[in-house]
């Protein structure tokens, strides 16, 4: 999955917090 595709799905399933530690995690 690439980042974009990652980004959109936890925009989806993840709460803001959770998005932003997956985000630095990923990225």
């Amino acid at each position: 999955m690439n980042g974009e595709a990652a980004r959109f799905t936890y925009d989806i399933v993840c709460p803001k917090s959770s998005r932003h530690w997956l985000h630095l995690h990923f990225t």
